[in-house]
């Protein structure tokens, strides 16, 4: 009865500790993965990343009611985009379904590294009056596309961008 008792015992110990484990790698993990908008949304009260393509720094508005990830057109001379032989229609806030050239990009984070299609859009107007009231120039619109794609949820609680 004993000899049961420690083989018990000793099963959920080590069932106790494989949980602990994985776990702890999922934290870590997701605190390597992590994005944070935080200081953006103190300065801009804009959920924006930035990301590096090519040297360049890119900021990017999280953006979970677009569809499709954008890219603003006048960025694409200093970016490494490979153009995609096709189009796509994109409907904008005024209801009107507006025809989009694509370019496939890498983006990097910290470490990471992404590539995504991003639809091209002459967005110099619509960010220019962000730049204009805060001083932050957005060059992209990541959708509900990249999030869907990486797994990424936004936590408007922790300020962050996690892989779930």
């Amino acid at each position: 009865m004993i000899i049961i008792i420690k083989i018990i015992i000793s099963l959920l110990a080590t069932i106790l500790l494989a949980v602990l484990v994985n776990t702890y790698e999922d934290i870590k993990k997701r605190n390597k993965l992590k994005m944070s908008f935080k200081e953006a949304l103190d300065l801009v009260e804009l959920p924006i990343v930035t990301f590096v393509n090519k040297g360049t720094k890119l900021n990017f508005l999280l953006d979970t009611g677009s569809s499709q990830s954008l890219i603003n057109e006048s960025m694409l001379f200093s970016l490494e985009t490979k153009r995609i032989e096709d189009t796509m229609f994109i409907v904008g806030t005024d209801g009107n379904k507006i025809s989009s050239n694509l370019c496939t990009m890498k983006v990097g984070y910290k470490d990471q590294e992404f590539e995504h299609n991003f639809a091209i859009k002459d967005l110099d107007e619509a960010f220019g009056v962000v730049k204009q009231e805060s001083g932050v120039q957005i060059h992209g619109i990541l959708g509900s596309d990249f999030l869907q794609k990486y797994k990424y949820v936004l936590d408007f609680k922790e300020l962050i961008a996690y892989p779930k």
